[in-house]
């Protein structure tokens, strides 16, 4: 969702400015570290289903 909005603003030529981009950066780190988390509450750590299910956005790419 962060890198949509990113590249929304960057469409519209919004400068972001320094500040702005470690806050986005810093943004994504937690997320990634959440679900990093969750998953290895779940024991799924190593292998993650979605990563091959081709309904998913990360097989579309």
């Amino acid at each position: 969702k962060l890198k949509e909005i990113r590249e929304k603003l960057k469409a519209l030529k919004v400068d972001l400015g320094d500040k702005a981009k470690a806050l986005i950066e810093k943004l994504q780190e937690k997320a990634k570290d959440y679900w990093q988390k969750i998953l290895d509450r779940l024991g799924l750590k190593d292998s993650v289903s979605y990563a091959e299910d081709p309904k998913t956005e990360h097989e579309k790419k």
